[in-house]
């Protein structure tokens, strides 16, 4: 709506992982804002390339795709949607085009383009050189899985999500039984996620696993498919070693590229494919720094991260952890799931800032203080420590605050609100609310 509102002169591009929910979004979009909505998916009718082979001038294309579809496409009536665009390069470039018609006072095609992959494809596209991004010529967005507040509202608890933010930013506690009510849902959110038809068949009290086991095995099938087979395969080998190597904690929780395969000899060969993952939006990168009140990318140490999954529930049905036996893997996984669940809404929350998550190290080799994120914010860094219970004692979260008092401290653990000496206490349900602080 923003995007409508503002003139919609440049095309909208938007990016995510498979089943987020980017061609539902835009096309219930479409059909509400719009006197029609025409659709070209150049995956489902790869002859729709066509349109673009002899010309990227807008008019011949529009005409081009009216002929083919038997449809008018109006200006400023119509919301022209490319889906799966990264299928399509010629259409990527077009999206240029249809810009700079605008700017030269032609009536402007209201242009949205997404894809699934279309971050893989760009980074193949730029080291091959088979196509020309758009740079400046277009708006862009990343559609990520529902959030725990989103995920409010499907169950019809908008009344807890408002009182959720109200104390957040109140910093009193919730009332002791809605309090336990929505650590209840927490921990459905986890098993669940924020996939919106895993969310939905959950609602519909249906056999939301087997969704789930679909998206996994589409990204899977997309692994080999968008890439060379040696590739593919170890693409797939990294994906399934996140959740091994989350649930592992070893000491320093990061990724080590040469767990993936012990058989192999050198862990370069999978190097790419933790861009693979993180571009295809279904894995978070999170790097480490070593200084804690510094600009993070200038303290940033990339041979350093931690991955997560993009979606909790997912991660859970990578362990096979459910609703049932959550409890039961209480000790050993639920750290790792808890961190999990924080970074994909801090992902969230954070897109606009077009960031990766960071996390803190001491760099003192007789420290070991780790906390777990670190984000920036025009007041400086702010420390966010991830507990999964009630334990909240920490020594890491003390000894960056002793080291560079921070304007605020965030501890993320199943209390309620309030602050402890000098740390500002989030139930682990109210992370959707750290938005307001960036």
């Amino acid at each position: 709506m923003s995007w409508k509102q503002t003139g919609a002169a440049r095309p909208l591009l938007l990016y995510g992982a498979r089943q987020a929910g980017k061609s539902y979004a835009v096309t219930t979009f479409g059909r509400e804002n719009f006197q029609n909505l025409v659709t070209v998916n150049f995956e489902k009718d790869p002859l729709a390339q066509n349109a673009f082979r002899t010309s990227l001038a807008p008019k011949e294309i529009i005409k081009y795709l009216e002929s083919m579809l038997d449809v008018r496409i109006y200006p400023e009536k119509t919301l022209l949607f490319f889906d799966e665009i990264q299928k399509c390069p010629a259409a990527l470039t077009s999206l240029k085009y249809f810009a700079e018609a605008a700017e030269n006072g032609e009536v402007p095609y209201n242009v949205i383009g997404a894809g699934s992959l279309l971050g893989v494809t760009l980074e193949r596209g730029a080291n091959e050189q088979k196509y020309t991004f758009p740079v400046g010529k277009v708006d862009e967005a990343t559609v990520y899985p529902m959030d725990f507040e989103e995920f409010l509202w499907a169950q019809n608890y908008t009344w807890l999500a408002e009182q959720i933010r109200e104390c957040y930013h109140s910093n009193t506690g919730l009332e002791d039984t809605t309090h336990q009510k929505a650590l209840q849902l927490y921990r459905h959110f986890l098993v669940v996620g924020g996939m919106p038809k895993v969310v939905a068949q959950f609602v519909a009290e249906s056999d939301y696993q087997e969704v789930q086991r679909g998206i996994i095995n589409d990204y899977l099938a997309d692994m080999v498919k968008y890439s060379e087979k040696k590739q593919g395969l170890r693409n797939i080998d990294a994906y399934n070693s996140i959740p091994k190597q989350l649930a592992a904690q070893n000491e320093n929780k990061r990724f080590v590229l040469g767990r993936i395969d012990k058989n192999t000899n050198s862990s370069r060969d999978y190097r790419d494919c933790i861009t693979w993952i993180t571009q295809a939006k279904i894995g978070l990168r999170c790097n480490k720094v070593t200084v804690g009140n510094a600009p993070l990318k200038i303290s940033e140490d990339r041979g350093f991260f931690k991955l997560y999954l993009s979606d909790t529930g997912l991660l859970c049905h990578q362990l096979q952890i459910t609703g049932a036996n959550l409890d039961l893997y209480n000790q050993n996984y639920r750290g790792a799931i808890t961190e999990n669940y924080v970074a994909c809404a801090l992902q969230n929350k954070i897109q606009s800032l077009a960031h990766e998550l960071h996390y803190w190290k001491a760099g003192e080799k007789t420290e070991s203080a780790e906390i777990d994120f670190i984000i920036g914010t025009n007041d400086g860094n702010i420390p966010i420590e991830v507990k999964k219970g009630l334990h909240v004692r920490s020594k890491s979260l003390n000894s960056f605050i002793r080291k560079y008092s921070p304007h605020v401290a965030l501890r993320i653990s199943e209390k309620n609100f309030g602050w402890d000496n000098s740390i500002k206490s989030v139930p682990l349900y109210a992370v959707f609310c750290i938005d307001g602080m960036i």
